[in-house]
């Protein structure tokens, strides 16, 4: 049966403005788990905006790290992707959390997929528009992480998410390049 009340939650998240809007939002029936997802993915946005290298590679799930230097491997990539940032004069203009999507139970673990919109500007480019997905999961049922659901597909969450056998409802991410005028 259509649950109306949630529908219009959703609609009335989609609105607010910032992710502490979110949480705050009345309207909102979030379950434990989405909180504590939604409370972990703040904790990305914080790490991604202020970019956080070692805040962001704190927060990825350990399942994406199965052989040593792999986490040292992802933390040089990122600080790379930061610093071409800063040469091209990129900064987030918005990164805003959505409503919680999906809840999954795979085993013992609990599996959260969070809705997001963000902008990053550039003085050469424009605006790069985005709206994606990020994906809490806390594999013993307690102890959260997060990533960003762009790109992942079954076989990749079956390395991060151990039992992992589908039915997580990723949507693609769409991306926008506004133009200065």
């Amino acid at each position: 049966m259509f649950d109306w009340m949630k529908a219009a939650a959703i609609a009335a998240a989609i609105v607010a403005t910032s992710a502490a809007a979110l949480i705050a939002a009345p309207v909102w029936a979030l379950t434990a788990d989405e909180e504590a997802a939604v409370a972990i993915s703040q904790q990305w946005v914080k790490a991604v905006t202020s970019r956080d290298i070692e805040g962001q590679v704190k927060l990825l799930p350990a399942t994406m790290f199965p052989r040593d230097g792999d986490r040292d491997r992802v933390r040089k990539q990122r600080a790379h992707d930061n610093e071409l940032a800063v040469i091209r004069k990129q900064k987030y203009a918005m990164f805003e959390l959505g409503p919680p999507i999906q809840t999954l139970k795979v085993g013992s673990a609990t599996v959260v997929l969070i809705s997001y919109k963000s902008a990053v500007d550039s003085s050469a480019d424009g605006r790069l528009q985005i709206e994606s997905s990020l994906i809490a999961v806390a594999l013993d049922g307690q102890n959260w992480s997060v990533f960003d659901g762009s790109g992942q597909n079954p076989k990749s969450l079956r390395t991060i998410i151990p039992g992992y056998t589908g039915g997580l409802n990723i949507p693609p991410a769409r991306s926008a390049v506004v133009k200065p005028e």
